[in-house]
């Protein structure tokens, strides 16, 4: 028997996997189509997401809260981001180690630009600063994922 997310799959990426909102104002539905009553509306352009499953032109998306909706795929972006969690602030360092001089302090729930993430540490842009958090610190990204 295909398993059931399988069948619902229209791509051939990962699922689940993390993507950010591309609008400043976000529908987020109960099903997948425009028929369906709007559940959520974000308010935060890149926004990041989890993708957790397919269908047609629809993406079901889990937030850092645990809602989840669905959302059509053309106010999704593949750009990655991610959110600080937690309650208290977090450095972003000029350099991927704890001894490198600080380039700015983050506040829980600022969303960041991630160019690239090694598995411990994501190289990150910040309100105009540019430098590196630990990867532990942020939602949407995976525990220990790498991509450049």
């Amino acid at each position: 028997a295909q398993d059931v997310k399988e069948a619902f799959r229209s791509t051939n990426l990962p699922v689940p996997r993390f993507v950010s909102l591309r609008s400043s104002e976000t529908f987020s539905r109960t099903g997948p189509g425009d028929q369906y009553p709007i559940r959520y509306v974000y308010k935060r352009k890149n926004l990041p997401v989890e993708i957790t499953l397919e269908y047609d032109g629809w993406r079901k998306i889990r937030d850092i809260e645990g809602d989840e909706g669905w959302v059509h795929t053309t106010l999704l972006s593949g750009k990655r981001t991610g959110i600080i969690k937690g309650t208290e602030n977090v450095i972003l360092y000029r350099k991927e180690t704890e001894s490198s001089p600080k380039a700015a302090i983050l506040s829980p729930q600022a969303i960041i630009a991630l160019n690239e993430c090694n598995g411990v540490w994501c190289e990150a842009n910040a309100a105009g600063y540019q430098g590196w958090i630990k990867q532990n610190a942020l939602w949407g990204v995976y525990e220990g994922e790498k991509f450049e």
